[in-house]
């Protein structure tokens, strides 16, 4: 299950599976010194991995964050209750680390794919008359230019998936 929290747009959307929080203690209660607990913990990165794999470009960042976010958690836990789960956090700090690295070129990508985007529209907006006089005429090229623009954001929700 997933709830997502609504942004300006429906891709801005930072969507949090239920199991990353609501999960949390039963990850706590975890046995790393069995057999058990050390499949389970592998099984909770593969989880995590899929998690950062399975995002687009528009929700790499905040799944990200969200895997900061739960790292951390696990981090702190580990230092306030003496737990087990000190290997945990770091495998999920190196997941962490590892996904980082990619930071920097996905939003260079995401930028060359926004460019010619911003360029058709800032050459739209040259283009647009708005110095009509009557109501009409001037609703009439309001509605154009919306419908234009709108098909340049189609666009670019389309270049982020």
């Amino acid at each position: 299950r997933v709830e997502c929290d609504t942004g300006e747009s429906r891709k801005a959307q930072v969507c949090s599976p239920s199991w990353l929080w609501k999960g949390f203690p039963n990850v706590a209660k975890i046995s790393l010194n069995t057999a058990a607990g050390s499949e389970c913990v592998h099984e909770l990165i593969k989880v995590l991995d899929t998690f950062i794999l399975s995002s687009d470009l528009a929700e790499f960042w905040e799944r990200l964050e969200l895997v900061i976010a739960f790292a951390n958690e696990v981090e702190h836990r580990c230092h306030v209750e003496n737990s087990t789960l000190s290997p945990l956090g770091f495998m999920l700090k190196s997941l962490v680390d590892y996904y980082s690295r990619f930071s920097q070129f996905l939003g260079q990508t995401k930028e060359n794919l926004r460019e010619p985007i911003a360029a058709k529209i800032k050459e739209e907006v040259k283009i647009a008359k708005w110095d009509e006089q009557s109501y009409y005429a001037l609703a009439e090229t309001s509605e154009k230019n919306h419908r234009k623009l709108l098909k340049f954001l189609r666009d670019y929700d389309e270049v982020l998936d």
